[in-house]
């Protein structure tokens, strides 16, 4: 029972850890960030707090209309961070990743479409599937690249 307790506190305290962007950005100011971190912040940004409602039953218009918000921002970034920070060849020490780095962002812009169709429809089991797919998506890019 207390493990239970205890995860959503470490979630939260995790997510705190994480820098906040620079500025708030809109998702067409997105394809202008020139640093990953900074992505990443923005990333951080709107998924952590979707991540700590990830397996609700159901959602709050409000929340919907965050999931469909964060939906925009995290689709825009995904493909930002294929076209701009991906290329051939894993060249990590110039800020450059290799295609399984375009394959994650790839997914996870297509996690971002299936969260933004939930939050629109105001589906509740289709967006907790979305959020858990993009979570996995999310730590899979992280164990290799973070």
């Amino acid at each position: 029972m207390r493990l239970l307790l205890l995860c959503p506190l470490l979630c939260i305290a995790m997510a705190s850890c994480v820098p906040k962007p620079k500025k708030n950005y809109t998702a067409e100011e997105i394809a202008g960030v020139e640093q990953v971190h900074e992505v990443m912040r923005v990333n951080a940004h709107y998924a952590d707090p979707l991540f700590a409602l990830r397996d609700n039953a159901s959602f709050s218009d409000e929340q919907f209309a965050q999931i469909v918000d964060a939906s925009k921002m995290l689709q825009a970034s995904a493909a930002h961070m294929a076209s701009k920070f991906a290329v051939k060849g894993d060249s990590r020490e110039t800020g450059f990743y290799d295609e399984g780095f375009i394959d994650l962002s790839r997914t996870m812009e297509e996690n971002a479409k299936a969260l933004l169709a939930a939050g629109e429809a105001k589906n509740a089991a289709a967006a907790s599937e979305a959020l858990n797919a993009m979570r996995g998506t999310c730590q899979s890019c992280h164990s290799i690249y973070k």
